[in-house]
């Protein structure tokens, strides 16, 4: 079963797809403007969608991402591209999280995080908890989260999202 998004959610991802894909920078044939030759599959996605949806549509898309604090344009050009912010960041992560699923661990072990965030990082401790419960772990006990799910790897990048690498470990268990 094919997941259907909204467009802002697949307008986000295309964006997230392209900046996790450019590992290279374009040679310059012609005339072209930067942004152009730096990330020619931005000029291609915003033609794509805007095929799609027609270009008043387009515009309203932007118009109200922009106004919701998900992406912004650059102070020295607004037409030079667009740059997502952390709300947008966070919002390609839950879209993320729901277009892969979550998946039992094949060996039956058991994920568990177990975290002392200090009180200055409290936002940082909210967002873990948060984000946590999205990738299907349960609370075991307030700092103490385990999952049967394979999650190991969105676990670690949401951990060295919020700089807690200090404060918060992950264990691969057999029983918890």
């Amino acid at each position: 079963m094919k997941l259907k998004l909204p467009i802002t959610e697949q307008f986000l991802w295309g964006i997230y797809i392209i900046v996790e894909a450019l590992g290279y920078i374009d040679e310059t044939f012609g005339r072209r403007s930067p942004t152009e030759v730096f990330c020619p599959e931005t000029r291609w996605m915003r033609y794509e969608t805007q095929r799609k949806l027609g270009r008043r549509k387009f515009s309203q898309l932007v118009y109200r991402l922009k106004k919701s604090g998900f992406i912004r344009t650059p102070d020295w050009d607004p037409k030079a591209g667009i740059i997502v912010t952390q709300k947008g960041m966070e919002k390609i992560f839950r879209t993320k999280l729901k277009l892969q699923g979550a998946k039992k661990r094949r060996d039956g072990k058991w994920e568990m995080v177990v975290f002392d965030i200090s009180e200055k990082k409290r936002k940082a401790r909210t967002d873990l908890r948060f984000y946590l419960k999205k990738l299907g772990y349960k609370k075991f006990q307030q700092s103490i989260w385990i999952s049967s799910f394979d999650v190991l790897k969105e676990t670690q990048q949401l951990i060295r999202n919020y700089d807690l690498e200090d404060e918060a470990k992950i264990f691969i268990v057999e029983k918890p």
